[in-house]
């Protein structure tokens, strides 16, 4: 199995609007030409259950449709209340969307899962202690990214952004 890291995301710290678009639409080139160059079996995604993500992350997958293998969405802080309660239509919509474009949802607590099956099917979500392990001597807090992929699919060529 091999592990690459297609980090996408803030660039610099107090980053404005414009810099945030044109960076956000860079990193969505640079993942396309990564997926056009090289064949990856499964795209794991890490992110957060957050409007200002969704906007990444939406379009991140819809550009890993073609690949044979699964999407998988690994949140390390979600928010399944605001899917449930009342209001916040936006959110709820994009939410879908996000479910819509993967094929398993990687939540950190068996209460996260439950909430989010009553708001979406049951089935795609998943308990996840940390599916990823860092590289042994890289695991500086500045640097710090997904290394080693754990048992997840012991034959595969993933792309963890």
């Amino acid at each position: 199995m091999h592990c690459r890291d297609g980090a996408v995301g803030r660039h610099r710290e107090n980053e404005s609007f414009w810099e945030k678009v044109v960076g956000r639409l860079g990193d969505l080139g640079r993942i396309r030409r990564r997926l056009r160059q090289e064949s990856f079996d499964t795209v794991v995604l890490h992110t957060a259950s957050e409007m200002a993500n969704y906007s990444r992350d939406i379009p991140l997958l819809w550009l890993c449709r073609h690949l044979p293998g699964p999407r998988v969405v690994q949140f390390h802080g979600s928010t399944p209340e605001l899917a449930l309660g009342v209001g916040h239509g936006a959110f709820k919509q994009a939410t879908r969307a996000l479910f819509r474009c993967c094929e398993a949802v990687l939540v950190l607590s068996h209460e996260e899962r439950r909430q989010w099956e009553q708001f979406d099917s049951p089935g795609r979500f998943f308990v996840t202690q940390n599916a990823f392990q860092p590289v042994a001597g890289n695991v500086s807090d500045a640097t710090a990214t997904p290394g080693s992929c754990h048992r997840m699919c012991p034959s595969c060529s993933m792309l963890v952004v």
